[in-house]
C-alpha cells in the first residue's frame, strides 16, 4: 500500500495536500514520464520556497523533479529538484524537504 503527501512552505506560511492514497493508484507512473495533480482548497502560502515530501507504507519512489504552480492567473511555476536522486521509503528515507535555491522575489 501506499501514502504520500507534501507540505509547501511559503513566504507566509505552510499547507498540506493531505494523504495521497487513491489518487496515486490511479496514476501509473513510468520511468521519465510526467503526471499532474491539482489539489484545490489548499492555502495560499505567498512565494512557494520548499516543499517537504513524505510517505508512508510499503511503496518506495524516486522523482527526480515536482514542479509547483498556484492554480491563479499568471502564477510562475516553481521547481523542485532531487539532485540527490534520494528514494522515499518508510523504513529510510521517510520525508524529503527541498527548497528553492533561486532568491528571486
Amino acid at each position: 500500500s501506499s501514502g504520500i503527501n507534501a507540505e509547501y512552505g511559503g513566504s507566509t506560511g505552510t499547507t498540506e495536500t493531505g494523504i495521497l492514497g487513491a489518487q496515486l493508484n490511479d496514476i501509473h507512473f513510468k520511468a521519465g514520464s510526467t503526471k499532474r495533480m491539482v489539489f484545490h482548497g489548499m492555502k495560499d502560502v505567498g512565494r512557494i520556497n520548499c516543499i517537504i515530501v513524505k510517505t508512508q507504507g510499503t511503496d518506495v519512489w524516486l522523482f527526480t523533479s515536482i514542479t509547483v504552480q498556484k492554480v491563479a492567473a499568471g502564477s510562475r511555476t516553481v521547481t523542485f529538484s532531487n539532485h540527490g536522486y534520494v528514494w522515499l521509503d518508510a523504513d529510510i528515507t521517510r520525508q524529503l524537504k527541498l527548497c528553492n535555491r533561486s532568491k528571486k522575489k
